[in-house]
Parts: C-alpha cells; sequence; structure tokens
C-alpha cells in the first residue's frame, strides 16, 4: 500500500501499487482508542422554541435547472453564474428567504433570524399550508 497526495485538492488516499502487491492480516488493535472531538457544527448549533412575532422581508429567486444555483436577471431570460446556462425561469425552481423577528421562549431574549426555503416549507407544513410558487 502507498499514500498519494492529489496535486489539486491536497488530499491524501491510499492506492495499492500496480505489482508486488500482498495482503496480510494484522493483529486486531487492542490499545483503547482517544476520546472523539465534537465536531464545529455541535458546538455552533442551539436547539430552542422560538415564537415568530412579525416577518421583516420576504422575497423569492429562481434557481438554475442544470446546478440548483441562483440565477441572475439578463433581460428576458435568466443566467446561471455558475454553469453559464441561459433559460427561462421555472416557477418549480422558486426559492424562498425570510427574515422575522423571533422571540425565545427560554430566555426571552428577541432577535432577527434568516429562513431559507426548506426551514420556510417545514414552518408552513406544520401549520398545514402548502408554501406556493
Amino acid at each position: 500500500m502507498r499514500v498519494k497526495e492529489d496535486n489539486y485538492t491536497k488530499e491524501k488516499y491510499v492506492n495499492t501499487a500496480k505489482e508486488g502487491f500482498h495482503v496480510k492480516e494484522s493483529p486486531p488493535f487492542t490499545d483503547p482508542l482517544p476520546d472523539v472531538q465534537p465536531l464545529l457544527l455541535d458546538l455552533a448549533t442551539k436547539t430552542t422554541t422560538v415564537s415568530i412575532i412579525s416577518f421583516k422581508s420576504a422575497s423569492s429567486y429562481f434557481t438554475c435547472n442544470a446546478c440548483s444555483k441562483k440565477l441572475q436577471s439578463d433581460g428576458k431570460y435568466m443566467r446561471c453564474e455558475a454553469c453559464k446556462l441561459k433559460q427561462k425561469p421555472d416557477p418549480e425552481k422558486t426559492q424562498w428567504f425570510a427574515r422575522v423577528f423571533v422571540k425565545d421562549h427560554s430566555n426571552q431574549n428577541k432577535s432577527f433570524i434568516s429562513l431559507f426555503h426548506p426551514h420556510i416549507v417545514k414552518i408552513f407544513n406544520t401549520m398545514g399550508k402548502k408554501l406556493l410558487p
């Protein structure tokens, strides 16, 4: 076995030799393993219950049919900056974004939060409503 490094991403990976490669089973590892470090995502996220007091703004945008990135207006058609594809806006590819003012039930603090399309869909579903394009 040999360790290689990708020239572009600098990612290391294990590869087998082209010739003379043999596999031999080794004895099982018996030493205790170190504790796992918590992920940054686990440290940076919090679950809480909030009430929406008001909406500051809500807007929608279209996403690309090929790569799902945000489309930019280019006259009659829309243009994807990522894949350079020109296309007609598709109402089924509408994504929503909202800024809302909320009150945290645990400490009564009030603040603005940003909601993206998947979260807005979840809120509508819990209210028994459907988010239309």
